[in-house]
């Protein structure tokens, strides 16, 4: 029994290893089977689909280590990208120890951001409507911005200057600074001055971020705040208020630039002043003082200037600077919708409070030569701006350019397709978006409109460098547009026909502007500028 029992024990171990290997044979049977109905279509021979097989499998384990790979270098990537954008500097100026961060912009290029660095003290207390203190020396940690000084809320398009719920601050005199290399020495430094009336504004406006600017520029871009309304300009004639304090803010601004950007890869020999609007006039003022030992370099870049100094001390005041002045084809657009539409204020009245001699006869002179069909905001939109921005613009050109400066002039009509006012015409502030590249920045542009921001940048990064506008020909339709050649130098203003320069989407080309500055001759005589 014991021998019988071994055998039939022995002939059930050797029957389930027959029938296991049977089943991994006819396992490896069915997948030989399955691969070959999937390499049937391809490969004939047996021979062929074996090796087919063989090859498929190397190649399988191939993609899958290659893709190991990319995901690891992808991963370190993002990695060194994130360690970049988390990075913070430290640097050792005349005036204070600044901390900054490291950030990549667009293509991956280098930006360092040092945001509000003190560059006064605080102005409250007994040193409101006092000429500002320079800031001690001091640590600061610039990672959070500034304050903007105290202002009322106001919103203009798409700018909201100040939020609803602030009001600002009197420890505002504090800049923002944007810089390619901090070791670099010799790049050029745009100081820009912001706009709104003198009465709002700070630097803090996400408009007004620098670092596209500064990094595809190749620039040292500052961008100061400085007190706005009564608190900036109300004077008493005495010592108590002596008036005229937020050019002092500003003066104090450009005396830290001189003395502090070369720690910041900045050559203080190659400032440029560029303002806009309020920002401009501002520009102006400056290169006017009688205190010029720390302008005596300077060139100035004028946007959107208003003229509102005496035209008869520009001969002798001014000369040899470079200077670029701009308009946009709807200087009116913005002031008609907000004061004439929406408070539904007289416009005589209103061209009477901003300084117009016989308004209501420069009115009526306007309503004689336009169509009645566009409505009177039109009409508005149309004097407002002449009257308070492009002819202002016009006049100083003129001067400027008789005084031994060299003057560029140009008038941006491209309709920002972001835009927030319904006019067709470009609005102000709506060509410093693309300057400060906020096309690229947001991704609100069209990529005609991303490519317009970078030629801004270009151009102005070319006109602080040395004074020069280039202007590369771009094509529409593949034909070259007229009179601007690859390379060619944008005209000087001399007040002929054809010396002011158009931009729009498609490029630029020189513009006949001899219907505004006949307009702008007629109507002198009712401003008092």
């Amino acid at each position: 029994m014991s021998r019988s029992a071994n055998a039939i024990g022995a002939l059930q171990r050797d029957a389930v290893v027959s029938s296991v290997s049977a089943s991994g044979s006819q396992r490896r049977e069915e997948e030989e089977t399955l691969l070959d109905k999937v390499l049937e279509r391809h490969v004939v021979d047996p021979k062929a689909r074996r090796l087919v097989s063989h090859r498929g499998r190397n190649k399988l384990i191939l993609y899958a280590v290659l893709l190991v790979i990319i995901l690891l270098i992808a991963g370190l990537v993002l990695f060194t990208i994130l360690a970049k954008t988390r990075d913070t500097v430290q640097v050792d100026a005349a005036w204070g120890s600044y901390r900054g961060s490291q950030e990549l912009v667009e293509g991956g290029l280098e930006c360092y951001s040092f945001l509000g660095i003190p560059f006064g003290n605080a102005t409250g207390g007994a040193l409101r409507f006092q000429r500002p203190q320079k800031a001690g020396h001091w640590m600061h940690q610039t990672a959070s911005g500034s304050a903007p000084c105290l202002q009322q809320p106001v919103r203009l398009g798409n700018f909201s200057v100040l939020d609803a719920a602030e009001q600002g601050s009197e420890d505002c005199l504090r800049l923002n600074l944007w810089t390619p290399s901090i070791t670099a020495k010799d790049l050029s430094v745009l100081l820009f001055l912001h706009g709104f009336q003198f009465y709002y504004g700070s630097n803090s406006q996400d408009s007004l971020r620098g670092e596209l600017l500064s990094a595809l520029g190749n620039l040292v871009v500052v961008v100061p705040n400085y007190r706005l309304g009564p608190l900036g300009f109300l004077s008493a004639n005495a010592s108590e208020a002596p008036g005229n304090l937020a050019l002092y803010d500003q003066r104090l601004a450009l005396d830290w630039t001189r003395e502090n950007v070369r720690y910041f890869g900045g050559d203080p020999s190659r400032l440029v002043l560029h303002g806009y609007e309020a920002g401009a006039v501002s520009v102006g003022y400056h290169l006017l003082s009688p205190l010029d030992h720390w302008v005596k370099s300077v060139r100035s870049a004028l946007s959107w200037a208003r003229a509102a100094f005496p035209s008869q001390l520009l001969p002798d005041a001014i000369h040899s600077k470079d200077v670029l002045l701009g308009t946009v084809s709807g200087e009116g657009v913005v002031l008609a919708e907000l004061y004439v539409s929406r408070s539904r204020i007289n416009l005589s009245e209103l061209l009477s409070a901003y300084g117009v001699l016989d308004a209501p006869q420069l009115v009526a002179l306007y309503a004689s030569q336009w169509d009645n069909r566009t409505g009177t905001l039109a009409l508005a939109k149309q004097i407002l701006g002449d009257v308070l921005f492009s002819c202002p613009v016009q006049y100083l050109a003129e001067q400027l350019s008789s005084s031994n400066n060299r003057v560029h002039n140009y008038v941006f009509v491209h309709k920002p397709s972001f835009s927030a006012w319904a006019d067709p015409q470009a609005a102000q502030y709506e060509d410093l978006d693309f300057v400060f590249g906020v096309p690229l920045r947001r991704g609100l542009g069209t990529p005609e409109e991303q490519a317009l921001s970078r030629r801004l940048i270009q151009l102005v990064a070319a006109f602080a460098k040395d004074g020069q506008v280039l202007v590369h020909c771009w094509r529409s339709r593949d034909r070259a547009l007229p009179r601007l050649r690859e390379g060619g130098e944008w005209p000087e203003f001399h007040g002929l026909d054809n010396d002011t320069v158009e931009i729009t989407l498609n490029g630029f080309s020189l513009a006949s502007v001899a219907s505004r500055a006949e307009q702008c001759r007629q109507i002198r005589p009712h401003l008092i500028y």
